[in-house]
């Protein structure tokens, strides 16, 4: 079943008010999250942008489809589906879904999946948010991993210019699962 814009538009933006409840308040100190070190870049650029205005004066959506570049821990290239909703207060909220056709995570290559949180409170402010794997092949079939991101993102007043995210890396051991 496929899904309309409008549909998708909706379904994504509940995960990222789901998801941004439960993370909430920990987003909202932006000085947690001045860091020094990181497990890697993640860096991108739009392809194409379309604003949708649902409500005009109110808020705006913006989605996006973005070629990724990542370094550190997690290496690839990734083609990126992004839903950002930039609120009338100047919040932004943002959900991407990186796909990597080929990626190496940790030593194992595969294709992978991630799923990606974030939350700018004002234009002056960073993005602060959260990933994690949402599903891989080949080596990285049961890869599962989490982290925070962090960094100033994309400048649409420098259209060339790519957007930069610092992200940190958490893998979890799965247990062997018997019958």
């Amino acid at each position: 079943m496929k899904l309309s814009k409008k549909e998708t538009l909706f379904v994504l933006l509940a995960a990222i008010l789901v998801l941004l409840l439960v993370f909430g308040s920990a987003l909202a100190d932006q000085d947690k999250y001045k860091r020094k070190n990181y497990d890697g870049k993640w860096k991108y650029l739009p392809e194409s942008m379309e604003v949708m205005h649902i409500n005009p004066g109110e808020s705006q959506f913006l989605l996006s489809d973005e070629t990724g570049a990542w370094s550190g821990v997690l290496k690839g290239l990734s083609h990126d589906d992004c839903l950002s909703v930039m609120h009338a207060s100047g919040r932004w909220f943002g959900y991407c879904t990186a796909h990597f056709p080929s990626a190496t995570f940790n030593g194992k290559t595969g294709e992978l999946e991630l799923g990606i949180t974030a939350l700018k409170i004002s234009p002056d402010h960073q993005w602060v948010g959260e990933w994690m794997i949402t599903g891989g092949s080949g080596e990285l079939e049961d890869a599962r991993a989490f982290g925070t991101v962090w960094g100033p993102g994309y400048n649409p007043a420098e259209p060339q210019k790519w957007g930069v995210i610092y992200y940190t890396a958490h893998q979890l051991e799965m247990p062997e699962l018997t019958d």
